[in-house]
């Protein structure tokens, strides 16, 4: 019935969709997950700045192809300009990346084991709403 009911379901059709609704299912999970409003505020607060992280990182790669067909469209630029350009999204992906990961641990160390079953496909949902397999 669940396969049913969720084939029918609205597909989002872009990948910033995509996050949304996979962000708003982990947020409705932690909402039915964690019955004391104070944890549960708290884990929803965590739930928020995991959305940010990973919409940060998605605007920092569309960044990166505009960046590198810019430079691939210029005469001029050369291997230092590369570099340079992957460096700098490197570091700002690996910043990013330290930021999830510790509030996704921040999210698994509120929660108890029960709750964290309950939340933790959604928020493996999330996590492939992003790389694109979902």
């Amino acid at each position: 019935m669940l396969a049913l009911i969720s084939g029918c379901a609205p597909q989002p059709r872009t990948a910033d969709e995509a996050l949304r609704l996979a962000a708003d299912q982990l947020r409705d999970a932690v909402s039915g997950a964690v019955d004391d409003p104070t944890r549960q505020a708290q884990a929803l607060q965590l739930v928020d700045d995991i959305d940010h992280q990973l919409r940060n990182l998605a605007r920092a790669n569309q960044a990166l192809e505009i960046q590198a067909s810019q430079l691939f469209g210029d005469y001029d630029a050369g291997t230092r300009d590369f570099e340079d350009l992957l460096k700098s999204a490197q570091s700002g992906r690996d910043h990013a990346r330290k930021r999830l990961i510790d509030a996704r641990v921040a999210l698994a160390a509120l929660l108890t084991a029960s709750e964290w079953q309950a939340v933790a496909e959604a928020d493996a949902d999330a996590l492939a709403a992003w790389t694109g397999r979902r």
